[in-house]
């Protein structure tokens, strides 16, 4: 377990121009359909824990959307989609890729949406946070009665302690109990472990796999599955 002091500030644009050069250049559609043939991969892995197809009828809100390609892939599931992000310079960006979907800034720490979801999904998000314990309780908040919280967060590895923006790196013991004190009555942890880099060739080739495996160039990470 890892608690650092923050070293940076998220949500503000001239950290935020720098950090997104991470992962796009141009922010173009090329781009993005990269993104969208990993999240297929989780999309199916999180499917067969927890069946996630056919979402006609419900919504759902993604927390830490980036440029929401996980929120497009909700979308041709016909769930009423809301995509998120502390970043408003990301946000812009989303909004002129996918106009059709509903974009809107929130520091989840903070605040709270006065819509009540069906699904909140937060993947790679809450290590990052100053007080993920307070994100947890604001998720739950917006939760139906039987709602579900989908996120993932890595497990404690040099790889994960790495990255300086990591600032909330716990075993999976501390992310369930932090859950429980939310009240959700169910929490579940199941690990994955992700096939790299095929997933640019075509989507299926974005595979995961039901184990904790560390390696430097393989994407391991812990999902869990909280029922309200």
């Amino acid at each position: 377990m890892t608690t650092k002091t923050k070293q940076f500030k998220h949500g503000e644009k001239d950290f935020d121009r720098k950090y997104y050069k991470r992962f796009f250049s141009n922010y173009n559609q090329k781009e993005f359909q990269k993104y969208v043939n990993w999240f297929e991969g989780w999309f199916r892995f999180i499917s067969c824990q927890h069946n996630l197809r056919n979402g006609k009828g419900k919504k759902a809100l993604e927390i830490g959307c980036s440029l929401g390609y996980f929120a497009v892939i909700l979308e041709r599931q016909k769930y009423e989609v809301t995509a998120t992000d502390i970043s408003k310079f990301i946000i812009e960006k989303a909004s002129k890729i996918n106009p059709q979907i509903d974009f809107q800034t929130l520091d989840i720490q903070k605040n709270t949406l006065k819509t009540k979801y069906n699904y909140i999904f937060a993947f790679e998000v809450f290590e990052h946070l100053e007080n993920p314990r307070e994100a947890i309780m604001n998720c739950y908040k917006m939760l139906k009665k039987d709602g579900v919280l989908i996120f993932s967060t890595p497990f404690v590895t040099k790889q994960s302690l790495a990255d300086p923006t990591h600032i909330n790196v716990h075993a999976p013991d501390w992310w369930k109990s932090v859950c429980k004190e939310s009240e959700f009555k169910k929490v579940e942890m199941v690990p994955a472990t992700f096939v790299p880099f095929l997933y640019q060739i075509h989507p299926i080739l974005s595979q995961g796999f039901k184990l904790k495996f560390e390696f430097p160039l393989v994407n391991t990470t812990a999902f869990y599955i909280c029922q309200k």
